[in-house]
């Protein structure tokens, strides 16, 4: 390193534990996360980025994509159905009741660290609440079926919504958020794959 490189912190350092939630991989619980609090804070954690903390849509393996040469299916990445939500407004019942998602919070605020979930809305899936009540936030591809993401090979993803929607844009800023933040108490969140390439 050059010498005259000064490498101290400008300002406040913001410390960030990414805490991944799949159940079926071992991931964490809400009183898993509480009892690993200490942890969090002994090595100076400031902020929890927890993975998607919503009710999810069961596992499906593949979607059906409309191209220039008929209807092609295609598999998903394993895990995708997890970041997919089924309801956005119901915590993910795998993890554990409210009351211990919410204690989960109040400990980790008392303990000086900002919880800060996920939010995806990027893309959605069979099963998932976009997908299912408002299809029309979904991009249409130029064969007339939904865009998906792309490349295919490096983002297996599924069908991608439309992130300049107005409703869409409503939905999250005036219901979603609202709720996350008064609701359950949360203080922020993290956007997940902000740009998303389509075809």
């Amino acid at each position: 390193m050059p010498e005259n490189l000064n490498l101290e912190a400008k300002g406040k350092v913001t410390v960030i534990a990414s805490v991944p939630t799949f159940a079926s991989l071992g991931g964490a619980t809400w009183e898993t996360i509480r009892d690993n609090l200490l942890v969090y804070r002994e090595i100076g954690v400031d902020t929890m980025a927890l993975w998607p903390i919503w009710k999810h849509i069961p596992p499906i393996d593949a979607i059906t994509v409309k191209t220039a040469k008929g209807n092609v299916r295609l598999r998903l990445h394993p895990h995708m159905t997890w970041w997919t939500p089924k309801d956005y407004l119901e915590l993910n019942p795998e993890l554990g009741s409210r009351s211990e998602f919410s204690n989960m919070v109040k400990e980790a605020h008392s303990m000086g660290i900002k919880v800060v979930p996920v939010l995806q809305v990027s893309y959605t899936l069979p099963g998932g609440y976009i997908y299912e009540e408002h299809p029309e936030w979904i991009i249409k591809s130029i064969y007339g079926g939904y865009a998906i993401t792309w490349p295919w090979a490096r983002c297996p993803w599924g069908y991608v919504l439309d992130k300049s929607n107005p409703e869409l844009i409503e939905f999250i800023t005036e219901t979603v958020l609202p709720h996350w933040i008064e609701v359950w108490g949360v203080d922020g969140v993290w956007l997940d794959s902000p740009p998303v390439w389509t075809c």
